[in-house]
């Protein structure tokens, strides 16, 4: 088991879609101003729909709209956290351990490749989420901040690699630099 750092996210964008209508109104709780690390800047009380989150998860890397969703869906990062390990298993992952939605450093927060593969190919499955991880610019819809609209991919694999379609970095200093990546060559497209 590694840390896995923000390809943790997959698991939350993948629960977003399964549990919220695209257009379904989320709003930032006032912990949101206590996250650390990649953001938007929330601001307690600000609404995203959950569309745009999506994109805030996965291009911004944004650690407080995670928690946002997390409260959003199961009323704290806690019981978020129990969502994703319970998810986890109904897909066969056998070695991990969800602490937090956004994959900040935690030593209780822990998977592995063979895991991060399976959560990301049930994610591929929803064409949401695929036309996000292969998109590397995209501006966003805010009710509260004119700042943050503009979201950009880390991915460099995007713009190096026409077969690439995705899928997520991660960096934190006790994880190292961690990546999700995905292709399609010939109709087989391959998750590494």
């Amino acid at each position: 088991s590694r840390f896995p750092a923000s390809t943790t996210k997959v698991m939350t964008a993948l629960l977003l879609i399964e549990r919220c209508t695209p257009d379904e109104v989320l709003m930032a709780p006032d912990s949101v101003v206590t996250v650390t690390g990649a953001s938007l800047h929330l601001v307690p009380g600000e609404t995203m729909t959950a569309r745009n989150v999506l994109w805030g998860l996965m291009l911004r890397s944004a650690n407080d709209a995670c928690v946002m969703v997390a409260q959003h869906i199961s009323g704290s990062v806690e019981k978020f956290s129990e969502l994703m390990n319970q998810r986890a298993k109904e897909l066969g992952c056998v070695n991990s351990n969800f602490h937090n939605p956004n994959g900040l450093n935690d030593e209780l927060h822990t998977t592995c490749a063979y895991d991060l593969a399976l959560i990301t190919r049930e994610a591929m499955k929803h064409e949401a989420f695929r036309q996000v991880v292969k998109t590397q610019r995209h501006e966003i819809e805010r009710s509260f901040s004119m700042q943050d609209r503009w979201l950009k991919s880390k991915n460099k694999f995007l713009s190096q690699d026409q077969s690439a379609d995705g899928v997520k970095t991660g960096w934190t200093v006790p994880a190292g630099k961690c990546f999700i990546g995905s292709a399609t060559r010939n109709g087989e497209q391959l998750i590494s």
